[in-house]
C-alpha cells in the first residue's frame, strides 16, 4: 500500500467519522497511483559557486500487480519500476521525500551489512551523517570520522523530508503520522499484509539542534506536507501543503510558522531557492510552477512548465531553473521533458526531451552541466549553455539517485536494483566507469562536503561509504532499517 493509498483510508475513516468527505476526496482518489518522488536539494560548496538541488524519488509500490505473466515480489523490500505489460510490482517501499538546505548534503540512505572485508572508512572530523527513516520516528546520527553510529533521537513521528540550515547548527524535519506496525511477509513471495495508521493527521516539523543531538518542540503544520527547503539566509524555511495547495513560511529564529501562501496548481511538491535566496520555485499539478517572492512571501504569477512536473533545481549562478516532468499525461508515456526557467523574467524555455521518465537531476558546480537519472532510459546530460541534450550515458536499470563531487569531476549514479551497484561517471567526457558494488538494494546517495567519501543508502539498514579517489566500498556502517535520507552536516559547522 502506497502512501497516497494511506491518505485515502485516512480520509475515507475521517469521513465517516465526520459525516461527510473531504472536499478533495476525489482528486485523493485520482492520485491514488501516483508516484512520489524524495525531494532533494544540494548545498552549496564553499566559494561563490553553488551547487544546485539534485533530487531522488522514491516510487510507490503495490506488491499486487496484475498480468498473465505476473513477476512475484521479491522476499525484501525493493523500490519498484514502473509497471509494464505482464509484469508484478516489486516488494512494497514506503513513499517518503526528503530535501534540504544549503548547508548540509541530502540523499536517501540504507545499505546492507557485508560479510566482506573492506578498509575502514575516513572522514572530517567533526562532520556528522544523520540518517532518517521510513517507518520509525527516529534519526540515527553517524560521527563520520570513525564509522560509528550513535544513540538515535527521537522524533515522537516518522521523518518524510530535512531540510538543515547553512550554518549546519539546526535540522528541520518535517514528520507525518507513523504506522503502528511494520509491513510484514513471511519469507517467499506473496503480497504484504497493510500496517494500520495512527488516527492522528497532520504534518509537524521537528527541528534538531545539531550540537547536542536534541530534539527541540515541533512546529505544528497542519495537513500533509511534502517538501522543506531553507533560504541562504536561514532565516526561512518553506514547507511544500499539497492538501491545502499553499507553502508555509517557517521563522527559524522563533521557530513558528507564519500564514501559508497560496500556490497556483494542484498539489504543490518540489521546491528549490535560487542560491541569492529571492525567490523560491514550487512545483504543481497539472503543469505549473510558482515562483515566490521571499522577501514578502507573495506568489508570483505561475509558470507552464510539462506535465506533472515534480523536480526542479537551481543553476548556481541562479539564472536557471530545471524542472524535469512526466512529459504527457498519458500512462503509456515512456519519456519526460526538463524545462528551463529563465529566473530573470521567470519565462519558460523550450522544453528538453527525455529517453524516460526522470528520477533524479544534479547539476555541476560550474553550472555547465546538468545530468538527469531516469528510471527506465540512460542518464541524459544536458549542456545548460545552449540548452541540448548530449549523449546518454548507460548505467543499467532504474537509474534512482545522483550526486556530484564538489569539484564536479565525478558524478555517482545509483540504479540496477538486481545487481546492487553505483556508477561512477567522468563528467570531463561524460563516460561510465566500472560499477561500484556495495549490496543491499542502494536507493540514494550523498557526497561530503570535502568530496572524499560518498554515502550509498539502501534498502537493509547500513550505509556503504564509498572512498571517491579509488571509488572503492568501504566497511557499512549499521544503521535501523528503511531509512530515506542522509544529512551531512559541515565540519565547520
Amino acid at each position: 500500500m502506497n502512501d497516497f493509498e494511506h491518505r485515502l483510508r485516512a480520509a475515507m475513516h475521517d469521513a465517516v467519522d465526520g459525516a461527510q468527505p473531504p472536499p478533495n476526496l476525489a482528486e485523493l482518489v485520482k492520485r491514488r497511483n501516483r508516484r512520489h518522488r524524495a525531494r532533494v536539494a544540494v548545498p552549496p560548496p564553499p566559494g561563490p559557486q553553488r551547487l544546485a538541488r539534485a533530487r531522488a524519488r522514491f516510487l510507490p509500490a503495490i506488491a499486487q500487480g496484475q498480468g498473465p505473466a505476473g513477476r512475484a515480489a521479491r522476499s525484501r523490500p525493493r523500490r519498484a519500476t514502473r509497471a509494464k505489460p505482464g509484469r508484478r510490482w516489486p516488494g512494497w517501499v514506503p513513499p517518503l521525500a526528503a530535501a534540504a538546505a544549503v548547508a548540509a548534503v541530502i540523499a536517501g540512505t540504507l545499505t546492507v551489512s557485508s560479510a566482506l572485508r573492506h578498509p575502514a572508512v575516513t572522514a572530517a572530523d567533526g562532520a556528522i551523517a544523520y540518517v532518517f527513516y521510513q517507518s520509525s520516528a527516529t534519526v540515527t546520527p553517524i560521527r563520520t570520522a570513525t564509522g560509528t553510529a550513535l544513540p538515535p533521537i527521537k522524533l515522537g513521528r516518522c521523518a518524510y523530508a530535512v531540510a538543515i540550515t547553512p550554518d549546519g547548527k539546526t535540522a528541520y524535519v518535517l514528520t507525518t503520522r507513523c504506522p503502528r506496525a511494520h509491513h510484514t511477509r513471511p519469507p517467499g513471495f506473496g503480497p504484504r499484509t497493510a500496517p494500520k495508521i495512527n488516527n492522528h493527521s497532520g504534518t509537524w516539523v521537528v527541528p534538531i539542534r545539531t550540537a547536542t543531538n536534541t530534539a527541540l518542540p515541533p512546529i505544528k503544520m497542519g495537513g500533509y506536507g511534502d517538501a522543506i527547503a531553507i533560504t541562504p539566509d536561514r532565516k526561512t524555511a518553506y514547507v511544500t501543503n499539497p492538501q491545502s495547495g499553499t507553502v508555509t513560511p517557517i521563522r527559524t529564529d522563533t521557530n513558528t510558522a507564519l500564514t501559508p501562501i497560496k500556490v497556483w496548481g494542484r498539489y504543490p511538491g518540489a521546491i528549490a531557492i535560487t542560491p541569492d535566496g529571492t525567490t523560491a520555485y514550487v512545483t504543481s499539478e497539472p503543469d505549473t510552477v510558482t515562483p515566490i517572492r521571499t522577501a514578502t512571501n507573495t506568489a508570483l504569477a505561475p509558470i507552464t512548465a510539462g506535465h506533472s512536473p515534480e523536480i526542479i533545481a537551481v543553476t548556481p549562478d541562479g539564472e536557471t531553473a530545471y524542472v524535469a516532468s512526466e512529459g504527457a499525461a498519458s500512462v503509456a508515456s515512456v519519456s519526460g521533458t526538463v524545462t528551463p526557467i529563465r529566473t530573470a523574467t521567470n519565462t519558460a524555455l523550450t522544453p528538453i526531451k527525455l529517453g524516460g521518465h526522470p528520477n533524479a537531476m544534479a547539476i555541476t558546480p560550474d553550472g555547465k552541466t546538468a545530468y538527469v537519472a531516469s528510471e527506465d532510459a540512460p542518464v541524459t546530460p544536458i549542456r545548460t549553455a545552449t540548452n541540448t541534450a548530449l549523449t546518454p550515458i548507460k548505467v543499467g536499470i532504474e537509474a534512482r539517485a545522483i550526486a556530484i563531487t564538489p569539484d564536479g569531476k565525478t558524478a555517482y549514479v545509483v540504479a540496477n536494483p538486481g545487481s546492487d551497484t553505483v556508477t561512477p561517471i567522468r563528467t570531463a567526457t561524460n563516460t561510465a566507469l566500472t560499477p561500484i558494488t556495495v549490496e543491499g538494494s542502494p536507493e540514494a546517495i550523498a557526497i561530503t562536503p570535502d568530496g572524499k567519501t560518498a554515502y550509498v543508502a539502501s534498502d537493509e539498514g547500513t550505509v556503504t561509504p564509498i572512498r571517491t579517489a579509488t571509488n572503492t566500498a568501504l566497511t557499512p556502517i549499521k544503521v535501523g532499517r528503511l531509512p530515506f535520507a542522509i544529512a551531512i552536516t559541515r565540519p565547520s559547522a
